[in-house]
């Protein structure tokens, strides 16, 4: 039997992570932050928020035979809270140097507009993960092979690195006791390139 892999890129590094992924505890927020003149705002319950500082990369590592990239879009709002909208993207893909490619990503896993492929015994797919931190320790992720989500990529400008889309999904705790309905958009947002 084939272990289902999906390029599930928390914080920093790549992550390659089987579909019953356990691993809660990695920290997504690098310390350098960048500088962005876009915009995001979105809402969370039906409140509206506006993020007013940001901190976005674009992570390119290589391991398990496979190239993945993660292009994170995180905006601090509400005294320190912070909401991360990220989406991956696998080199068998042909993601343009120093971007991600245009589309819609699923937040579910191998979701139905989920590109997969097998590689060295495993199947990888892109996808799209969005969190909701209050603090360091108290997140909500899209956790849920269940629960439809999505973020999509209206434009990737990879020679200004700047990246425009919008999202929609439901984050949850670890225990999937507590919801969150988060909807929005984010425009011209700078990325760094690690």
């Amino acid at each position: 039997m084939k272990t289902t892999a999906y390029l599930f890129l928390l914080a920093g590094f790549l992550t390659f992570a089987s579909c019953n992924n356990d691993d809660d505890n990695t920290d997504p927020t690098p310390a350098t932050p960048a500088t962005t003149a876009g915009t995001m705002s979105f809402t969370k319950n039906g409140v509206s928020y506006t993020c007013t500082s940001f901190n976005n990369t674009l992570l390119i590592q290589s391991g398990s035979g496979v190239q993945g990239r993660r292009l994170d879009i995180r905006g601090s709002f509400d005294n320190g809270k912070i909401l991360i909208v990220s989406v991956s993207n696998c080199d068998w893909q042909n993601p343009p140097a120093n971007g991600v490619l245009v589309k819609l990503y699923d937040t579910r896993i191998g979701g139905p507009n989920s590109a997969c492929q097998d590689v060295g015994g495993y199947t990888y797919c892109d996808g799209a993960l969005g969190t909701y931190m209050m603090t360091s320790s108290n997140y909500h992720m899209t956790f849920s092979e269940d629960i439809e989500g999505s973020v999509t990529i209206s434009a990737c400008n990879t020679t200004d690195k700047k990246v425009s889309g919008s999202f929609s999904f439901i984050t949850s705790d670890a225990a999937e006791t507590v919801f969150d309905t988060i909807q929005g958009t984010f425009a011209n947002q700078v990325y760094t390139v690690q």
